[in-house]
C-alpha cells in the first residue's frame, strides 16, 4: 500500500512517488479548554468554505450526533446553500428519535431536509447482498448506508463528519483508558491495540505477529501522546472511511470530509491528552458554535 501522505503521479509514461504529508510535519504544542475548541470551530468553518464552488449540490449527512451536528453548524456558519438528509434508525422502542432531531435541527437552520425510509425486508437483503460486494469484509459497518446513498435526490458533493470522533472526541482514550500510563512502552502499546476488542476487524494473515506488525507502524508515527489517534486515523478508520466514500462514488455521489483540511486535521491532535480522557469535548465544540 501507499506509505503515510503519499500519492502516485502519472506523467506522460512515467509514475513518480510524491510525498504531500508526513506526521513528522506535526506541531504538537499542547492546549486545553474552550481556546482550543474555537480555534477548531474556525478552522471547520475554513475545511466546510473550499466547498462553495463545488458543481454538484451540498449535502449533509445528519444523524443528529455531535459530529454531523457540528458539521452541518459549521457549513451554516461558512455561508453554504446546504440540505440534510438523514437514514431512518429504528430504536429498541421503535421510535426515531435520530431522525427526529436531524429534521429539528435543520428547521432550526432553515434548510432543506430529506428523510431517507428504512428498506423492507427485500430491499435490506438486496442492500445487504450489495454491501457485501461492494465492502467486501467490512460490509458490517457500513452497509446500511446503501440505501441512504442511492435514496439522495440527485448526485451530490457530501459532507460528513468522519474522523472527528477520534482525534476531538479523542475516541481512543476513552476505549483504552490504560494507554495514557503506558504510551512510551509501544510494545504494551501495541498490546493494548491487538488485545481489545476493535469495531473494525484486523486483516489477518496465517503465522503473522499481529502484535509486531502493530508495533513496526507505531514506530512509524511520532513519539508523542497522540500516536494512538494517529495509529486509527491512519489504518483504521482510513480503511473504513474508503469504503464509505467508495458507496458514494457508485452512486454518483462525490465525498468531501472537512475533517481532513489538514490545518484542522493537525490542529484537531492538539488537545491536551489528559482533557480528551476526562470528557467528550465534541458537545462543547457544538455548544459554542449554537449555544441554542
Amino acid at each position: 500500500r501507499l506509505g503515510y501522505g503519499k500519492r502516485l503521479k502519472l506523467s506522460g509514461n512515467r509514475i513518480r512517488l510524491e510525498t504531500v504529508w508526513s506526521p513528522d510535519q506535526f506541531d504538537l504544542c499542547f492546549t486545553s479548554g474552550d481556546s482550543y475548541l474555537r480555534r477548531n470551530n474556525a478552522l471547520l468553518e475554513e475545511a466546510c468554505a473550499l466547498y462553495r464552488a463545488v458543481e454538484k449540490p451540498l449535502v449533509v449527512l445528519l444523524s443528529g450526533g455531535d459530529d454531523s451536528r457540528r458539521v452541518a453548524l459549521a457549513a451554516h456558519g461558512a455561508g453554504l446553500d446546504f440540505a440534510c438528509v438523514s437514514h431512518e434508525s429504528l430504536g429498541p422502542d421503535w421510535w426515531d428519535e435520530d431522525t427526529a432531531v436531524a429534521r429539528m435541527i435543520a428547521a432550526k437552520l432553515g434548510v432543506p431536509f430529506q428523510k431517507i425510509p428504512y428498506p423492507d425486508s427485500d430491499g435490506c437483503v438486496t442492500n445487504d447482498r450489495f454491501g457485501w460486494e461492494l465492502f467486501d469484509w467490512e460490509n458490517f459497518q457500513h452497509g446500511w448506508s446503501v440505501e441512504m446513498f442511492r435514496g439522495i435526490d440527485r448526485p451530490s458533493t457530501i459532507l460528513d463528519g468522519v474522523g472527528f470522533d477520534i482525534a476531538v472526541n479523542g475516541h481512543f482514550y476513552h476505549r483504552i483508558p490504560s494507554y495514557r500510563a503506558v504510551w512510551q512502552d509501544l510494545d504494551r502499546v501495541a498490546s493494548l491495540i491487538v488485545d481489545r476488542k476493535s469495531p473494525i476487524p484486523f486483516r489477518t494473515v496465517a503465522g503473522e505477529n499481529l502484535t509486531a506488525v502493530v508495533h513496526e507502524e507505531l514506530e512509524r508515527l511520532p513519539h508523542t501522546q497522540h500516536a494512538l489517534s494517529l495509529y486509527y486515523l491512519l489504518n483504521h478508520a482510513r480503511r473504513a472511511t474508503n469504503s464509505w466514500q467508495q458507496a458514494m462514488r457508485y452512486f454518483g455521489h462525490a465525498p468531501a470530509a472537512p475533517f481532513f483540511h489538514l490545518p484542522l486535521f493537525e490542529h484537531s491532535l492538539q488537545i491536551e491528552p489528559e482533557e480528551a480522557g476526562r470528557e467528550y469535548l465534541q458537545s462543547r465544540a457544538v455548544e459554542l458554535l449554537n449555544p441554542e
